[in-house]
């Protein structure tokens, strides 16, 4: 374990870094310092699916989840009585936060949702300067709701410094400021310099709003017009803090010495997950890696199995950076004969419109949905990594034809490149349903979020098919819905009284399989280092409990098939508490008697710490 080293790249590379998308040039290490330049994370020796690279806890942590720190000075005695959360909202003024408190979580509804949303939602009743809004939405090129959200979160990364800053006793805080953050005066002459004076310009607007909404004698006020014994004023030092905190930053604020240097790749090797405790995270490989290898993670949680132009926009929007990974720019053309050195998408697969024209905008039925059943011989098209409909061509698996969209040429020819812009216009909306927290916690009712995501689904399916990543998310998003309704059914009714109800329970049973199987099928297309149970397991999980708690024998065999294709993952990547759930309702059907199942799993609840656990990039 912690057979690592931490490097320096002095090898002058043209345009940026494979995996970090920084700008590399042949400097001593001190001007690199200076400049900005990250560091990466190489293994010292060969490492299996599963191992354990290293183990770390967080050098700071800039939210209200430091009062969960073991190892970070909290200087709770000056605050006795009062919580973290509380000290952090007493640093602004009080007439700051809106006075409507129902529309908004209660403090209990926090606390238990608390490692599931962003921690930015400490101050999401904090009311932001009409005319710092109103310059966010005049400068950002990118969505107003996302870079909002960044900007609370850099709000709330600032203030929990003030109230609470890391001894340097240890040497903690020198560690925090060697990370990597976007040089505070750069130039945005190039579009990779742009992404980072931008994360500067909202870095700047995040200083704006501290210095309008901070309490009188607060830490965060002194703070912004303190000057330390070093010269620096500490409106700079908040200002780099806040950078490191946005580039840097797991969930919960959670920044650490090595594991925050490791870089992001679209095809990443390794994962964070939760360690013995929640103060303790865990690098593990996620698939063979060779000495010398650089270790990547993905930054991006479930938007990793989307396509290119959604993986970027987010990187860019939340990271600042321009994604150089070889999934993104790699020549992999292969399946597609006569183009090796085209770089495709694989995300983005779709019927294509030469072997299968279509008579308007949508997909004919039996070309949507694709079953096996049909015995159809679909031919389908990549799409180019590229973030227009113009970058965007579609080459054909089958024919090897290559549909562009075309301004001159044949009917035809327009009629065909127009499907490149149906599919660009269905990625655009469920990106924007992605960046509108569908993916994670639905604010309006149960059954009208529902309707929406089936209205989208259909869209996406009808225009894109049942292999493009649209259609994959949206799917999966109802099946969550779906395992859930059915969990609370299961508890209500009486199976034996009401046989019409227990039909529609097998029929969802069935299609929330299917639904699954085809997105195992959909990841394993897209040729990625990861186990699709990374992805797949809690929907998988949530298939087990529910075949199991319907009691008989063939249902409980079948949950435990589907629990076994997620075994492996589970006892390398999942804590123990979950290796014995996982265990428990693999093996129901070998108890002698339903109590013992009743035992053995009903009183396990889903507390969907499956997914939870993994650290994601804040």
């Amino acid at each position: 374990m912690t057979e690592v080293r931490i490097l320096f790249s002095t090898t002058t590379i043209s345009g940026p870094s494979s995996a970090s998308g920084l700008r590399i040039d042949e400097h001593s290490c001190e001007d690199q310092c200076r400049r900005g330049q990250q560091y990466g994370l190489f293994a010292a020796t060969d490492y299996s699916e599963g191992d354990d690279i290293l183990t770390e806890s967080p050098i700071v942590i800039l939210s209200h989840l430091v009062e969960t720190s073991t190892n970070h000075a909290q200087k709770l005695e000056n605050s006795p009585g009062s919580s973290v959360k509380n000290v952090i909202r007493s640093q602004f003024d009080q007439s700051s936060f809106t006075s409507n408190q129902k529309s908004h979580k209660t403090d209990d509804e926090l606390e238990h949702k608390k490692e599931k949303e962003s921690s930015a939602s400490v101050l999401g009743d904090l009311i932001l300067p009409k005319k710092c809004l109103e310059k966010l939405k005049a400068s950002s090129s990118h969505s107003i709701e996302a870079q909002t959200k960044k900007l609370r979160g850099m709000i709330l990364a600032a203030a929990t410094y003030a109230a609470y800053p890391p001894s340097n006793e240890d040497g903690s805080k020198d560690k925090l400021f060697e990370l990597y953050h976007p040089t505070i005066n750069c130039d945005a002459d190039d579009e990779y310099n742009k992404e980072a004076q931008n994360a500067v310009e909202l870095a700047r607007l995040a200083i704006e709003c501290c210095k309008e909404l901070a309490a009188p004698h607060t830490a965060l006020k002194d703070s912004l017009h303190h000057k330390n014994d070093e010269g620096m004023l500490g409106e700079q030092e908040l200002l780099k803090l806040i950078l490191i905190y946005s580039c840097n930053a797991f969930e919960g604020g959670r920044i650490y010495h090595k594991i925050s240097r490791v870089n992001h790749s679209c095809n990443p090797n390794a994962v964070v997950v939760e360690g013995h405790s929640s103060d303790v995270s865990v690098l593990k490989a996620a698939c063979s890696i060779k000495k010398g290898e650089e270790i990547t993670i993905s930054y991006l949680s479930k938007a990793l199995y989307a396509g290119y132009p959604v993986r970027q926009r987010k990187l860019r929007a939340e990271k600042h950076f321009i994604c150089k990974c070889k999934r993104c720019t790699e020549n992999n053309g292969d399946e597609v004969k006569g183009q090796p050195s085209v770089s495709l998408d694989l995300a983005s697969r779709i019927p294509c419109p030469i072997c299968h024209p279509r008579t308007g905008r949508y997909l004919d039925e039996d070309l949507m949905f694709d079953e096996e059943e049909d015995d159809l011989q679909i031919s389908y098209a990549l799409a180019q990594n590229g973030m227009t409909a113009e970058e965007r061509s579609l080459y054909c698996t089958s024919c090897q034809g290559v549909t562009s969209v075309n301004v001159d040429g044949s009917i035809r020819k327009k009629k065909e490149g127009m499907t490149i812009e149906y599919m660009t216009t269905a990625e655009d909306k469920v990106y924007d349903w992605m960046e509108s927290n569908k993916l994670n916690e639905k604010e309006e009712d149960e059954s009208t979020g529902q309707d929406m995501d089936r209205s989208l689904l259909q869209m996406a399916t009808a225009t894109c098919g049942s292999k493009h990543w649209t259609t994959q998310m949206l799917n999966l998003a109802i099946i969550e819905e779906n395992l859930a309704n059915l969990q609370a059914t299961l508890m209500t009714i009486n199976p034996e009284e009401d046989e019409k109800m227990m039909e529609e329970i097998f029929t969802d049973i069935a299609e929330c399989a299917d639904g699954i199987e085809k997105a195992f099928s959909y990841a394993k297309s897209l040729k990625l280092n990861l186990d699709p149970a990374h992805w797949l397991f809690d929907y998988v999980m949530g298939l087990g409990r529910i075949l199991v708690g319907l009691g008989d024998e063939k249902s409980q065999k079948y949950g435990g098939e589907w629990i076994t294709r997620v075994e492996n993952y589970a006892n390398k990547f999942e804590g123990d508490a979950m290796k014995k759930v996982v265990s428990a309702i693999k093996n129901a059907w070998k108890r002698e008697t339903d109590e013992q199942v009743e035992r053995g799993v009903g009183g396990i609840e889903n507390d969907g710490q499956g997914d939870a656990k993994r650290r994601r990039v804040e």
